[in-house]
């Protein structure tokens, strides 16, 4: 196989485009170069395949459907070597797809689909059937390669290979040494705990009351953080600002002093990967604070290039946060050392190129 995986690579995802968070999709859709199919619906829009797997029986559907034509057509004339499916879940519904066309199988996990427990309970079946046919199963974090190996799948094809970082697409430019803008970016979910980084703000305002707080995002806690907020009389020191472009992502990363997220282990068992605004801080030498939790630990080194608490201690992230707002030249000293690693270890070079040699790999 070329070096080049343009052509060789059919990208599967459960939506039609990446959601606005998923800049990683994003990212493996723009730089393997390949078209992509969506297996949970059925209509053919210019390179974008999609038909159902889920319900009907392969063989049956491309009958009635006539996408086994439209399909193969996709696959031969861009001479596809190996199927790659975005999260674990959309792999275990495509192996039907990867038995029919005789094409090898690499299953993407991402996050929640490798430890929320009603998927691991509705797919279990699935995803042991799933590993034993693919050839290759990436996770994103130390972490999740030792769930997902726990889960049953063979320790000799799981592979850890991180987000990366364009790191073109990130500066660091001198702060204002004396600024104290925290800022948080992820949606308003269980897992990234929002509700706990305002209740470590409100005692940051508590010794810094000219602090201010960017929150990035959404999702179903957004409401309620907001009315937090208010009860916690800290609302006029918060901007929500709901969810944003990438390039406006981008200047607040800038504008802030500090990166800020609390990330737990969920009710339902649900943990992060590796977080991608983990990474894009520190590729814009932000300090961060936050939590030993999954991928977090893999990027984060501990008084190096941020301060981390355990899940659910706001106070000792309080502590943390005012420890760099008492003394900035820390954070900076920090933020240069943050910038340094994801160059070495998670730039986007770095990441894609695994993913080239995993699809090569496969073949």
């Amino acid at each position: 196989m070329a070096n080049n995986t343009q052509n060789n690579a059919l990208i599967l995802l459960n939506k039609d485009e990446p959601a606005i968070s998923e800049t990683f999709i994003s990212s493996h859709i723009r730089e393997l170069g390949a078209p992509y199919i969506n297996i949970y619906k059925h209509s053919l829009i210019g390179r974008e395949i999609t038909l159902s797997l889920s319900k009907t029986f392969l063989s049956h559907y491309y009958r009635r459907r006539k996408s086994t034509h439209a399909v193969g057509k996709l696959i031969e004339e861009n001479d596809i070597k190996v199927l790659l499916a975005e999260y674990g879940h959309v792999g275990a519904d495509a192996v039907a797809l990867s038995r029919h066309f005789g094409l090898p199988l690499i299953i993407h996990f991402h996050g929640h689909e490798a430890y929320r427990s009603t998927v691991l309970k509705d797919y279990k079946r699935k995803y042991e059937e799933a590993f034993v046919h693919a050839k290759a199963i990436i996770g994103v974090s130390k972490d999740m390669c030792r769930q997902l190996i726990a889960l049953g799948a063979p320790k000799d094809k799981v592979h850890y290979n991180s987000y990366g970082v364009d790191l073109k697409s990130f500066q660091c430019l001198p702060r204002e040494k004396h600024r104290k803008t925290l800022l948080f970016v992820g949606r308003f979910v269980d897992k990234k705990a929002p509700h706990l980084v305002l209740l470590s703000f409100k005692k940051i305002l508590e010794k810094h009351a000219d602090a201010k707080l960017n929150m990035i995002g959404d999702g179903y806690l957004f409401n309620s953080c907001k009315s937090l907020a208010r009860s916690l009389k800290i609302y006029d020191s918060v901007n929500f600002l709901g969810p944003l472009e990438h390039s406006n992502v981008i200047h607040h990363y800038l504008a802030a002093n500090v990166f800020i997220q609390h990330s737990i282990t969920a009710e339902d068992n649900d943990k992060e990967g590796t977080p991608n605004s983990i990474l894009e801080a520190g590729a814009s030498c932000l300090p961060v604070v936050s939590t030993r939790h999954a991928g977090i630990t893999d990027v984060i080194i501990e008084n190096e290039t941020g301060l981390l608490v355990d899940e659910g201690d706001v106070d000792k992230m309080a502590y943390h946060v005012n420890t760099l707002f008492d003394d900035p030249e820390m954070g900076i000293r920090m933020g240069v050392k943050a910038r340094r690693v994801i160059e070495e270890k998670f730039s986007l070079t770095q990441s894609i190129g695994g993913l080239k040699r995993i699809i090569q790999s496969s073949v």
